[in-house]
């Protein structure tokens, strides 16, 4: 547990619900109008946060088992990969390239559990944030599968088709939660239903821990964006509400972990921000 992490303990539901109250001093300091802290509620106490996209029932799906065994990653296009991502000088090869294979593999299963939920809304004739289209970012994933000679991650961005497909339970590299903690205490009740534990959690974390991502193209290479000066890291990611009815009504916010494959591919686990500094 990171030493970021303070953890309340609370046996009677009227105090649990009390320090969640919008207005205790804990989150809205006196004078202030809006507090600036994000909320997640969750069924069981014992959960990390980690997105659902990384979780280790997702390698069991077969939708996973198909894009993993379909990436083709040959051995230049490894070194052009990590050439952006960090320095492998201590990893034996072998090593690094299961690593890359998943990290590609990863992106092309959730790129294409996307599409593939958007296309399904656009068929009920409801609107798509973005119009469903990925970015040109996210077709350079599949281009790095299918053998290409270049290609380039974007640990960054994140289309707006993903925000709506994480509220519909298709697994994505978001977590969800809520500027307000009351919902995130109703959520972590209703997710408790089907849970074993006896112990709910509401996890809450303010703005000022993470980054927005305005400084995303802050540097360029030959036009494009210089992502070995992004800052890894817990971010914070917005979308504006008239796009998403659900997003309005549960008063959502997202977070993402920038340059989530450089860690893969250094520690061999997807970041969890209840270890992982933000």
């Amino acid at each position: 547990m990171s030493e970021q992490v303070i953890i309340e303990h609370h046996d009677v539901a009227a105090k649990f619900l009390d320090a969640l109250r919008p207005s205790h001093l804990r989150w809205l300091p006196a004078l202030e109008s809006q507090h600036r802290w994000i909320f997640r509620g969750q069924g069981n106490a014992d959960w990390g946060l980690v997105p659902a996209a990384w979780r280790d029932s997702v390698v069991e799906q077969a939708a996973f088992k198909l894009a993993l065994a379909d990436v083709d990653l040959p051995r230049q296009l490894t070194q052009e990969l990590w050439r952006q991502g960090g320095d492998t000088a201590d990893m034996p090869e072998t090593l690094r390239r299961q690593r890359m294979h998943r990290v590609v593999a990863q992106r092309v299963f959730e790129l294409t559990s996307v599409q593939a939920f958007a296309a399904f809304v656009d068929e009920l004739g409801m609107p798509v944030p973005d119009g469903g289209q990925p970015n040109r970012y996210f077709w350079d994933y599949c281009g790095c599968a299918t053998g290409a000679s270049s290609c380039y991650f974007d640990e960054v961005h994140v289309p707006a088709a993903y925000a709506l497909a994480q509220h519909h339970h298709v697994p994505t590299r978001l977590l969800d939660w809520t500027t307000n903690p009351l919902y995130a205490a109703y959520f972590a009740a209703s997710h408790n239903a089907a849970q074993s534990s006896d112990r709910i959690a509401v996890w809450a974390v303010h703005r000022d821990a993470m980054l927005p991502v305005e400084w995303r193209r802050s540097a360029t290479v030959s036009g494009q964006d210089a992502l070995g000066t992004v800052p890894s890291g817990w971010r914070l990611l917005t979308y504006p509400r008239y796009q998403s009815a659900f997003m309005h009504a549960q008063s959502g916010v997202f977070t993402f972990y920038a340059n989530a494959g450089h860690h893969y591919i250094t520690n061999g686990k997807w970041p969890d921000m209840t270890s992982d500094d933000l």
